[in-house]
């Protein structure tokens, strides 16, 4: 049996230049809204994403140029121990 408890999946919408970055995405069974993006940075055949998330953490999102498949890449909790 696989384990889903870190599958990712990302909802995107245009932002004024017209990138699709992402609003909001689901890992696993949590929702987290994109408070903001912070940052993004095109990196080989990948689109980087650097966001704050409704829940205070920090995300690096990563997409696929060719296939467009996102990966979770950092999560960075600032209210986690050490």
């Amino acid at each position: 049996m696989l384990d889903d408890s870190f599958s990712l999946a990302v909802e995107t919408a245009p932002d004024p230049s017209g990138e699709a970055v992402p609003r909001r995405f689901r890992l696993g069974v949590r929702v987290v809204e994109a408070a903001g993006i912070l940052d993004r940075w095109p990196g080989g055949d990948h689109l980087y994403v650097k966001l704050l998330g409704s829940d205070g953490a920090t995300y690096i999102l990563r997409r696929g140029l060719d296939c467009g498949d996102w990966r979770l890449v950092l999560f960075r909790d600032v209210r986690a121990p050490g």
